[in-house]
């Protein structure tokens, strides 16, 4: 028995004024009564609060999955002074992205893991981010060559009661082979092209 809850118990009850040999047969009976009905509901109260956190931690642990096992990167960046974005929460897909543990994506700093060249980048897209409310799109370079990849990011930020920032969900891309393909599809068209000038003259 909750020893605490009991001895307050006692002391309300000590408090009431009422001196229960006064009281009728009939009173002490629907007193006895209410105290079973509210029992009961307290019984029936705890076992829908154990069943509900139940479905909220099965609920919690699903989204949990969805969130570590989809196939697209995911990152969750906070916002420290000096509006400096640190990555709060990666998932699998992001980690094979950068290839670095969980464990390592998590506290780094977000400009440290961009390429040097690309810095101005995220800075523009930062501070669209902050003046805005719609998400943002961005390519930029991650790592460094020879594993250098480079990513589309998608980013939408989230405000408190005031309006400021204090985090960022990120979804990144890997769009590299899609544009080393675009690439070489245009350097084959301008070939063809100088090609039919050349035919022309």
């Amino acid at each position: 028995m909750n020893t605490p809850l009991r001895d307050r118990a006692e002391k309300m009850l000590d408090q009431t004024s009422q001196n229960l040999d006064d009281v009728a047969a009939i009173d002490v009976h629907a007193l006895i009564h209410e105290l079973q009905v509210h029992q009961i509901e307290l019984t029936l109260q705890n076992e829908e609060l154990q069943s509900s956190q139940v479905t909220l931690q099965a609920a919690r642990d699903r989204f949990a999955d969805l969130y570590d096992l989809a196939p697209v990167s995911y990152l969750t960046l906070t916002m420290a002074g000096d509006d400096v974005a640190t990555v709060q929460q990666a998932n699998r897909a992001a980690s094979e992205l950068f290839g670095l543990t969980i464990a390592e994506l998590v506290g780094s700093q977000w400009t440290r893991l961009i390429h040097r060249d690309d810095q101005d980048a995220w800075y523009l897209c930062h501070l669209n981010l902050l003046a805005g409310s719609q998400p943002r799109l961005c390519e930029l370079h991650i790592g460094q060559s020879p594993d250098q990849r480079l990513v589309q990011l998608e980013a939408v930020a989230l405000r408190d009661g005031g309006g400021a920032v204090q985090s960022l969900l990120v979804t990144l891309t890997d769009v590299t082979e899609q544009r080393e393909s675009e690439q070489k599809l245009q350097q084959q068209s301008d070939g063809e092209q100088r090609q039919y000038h050349q035919w022309q003259l």
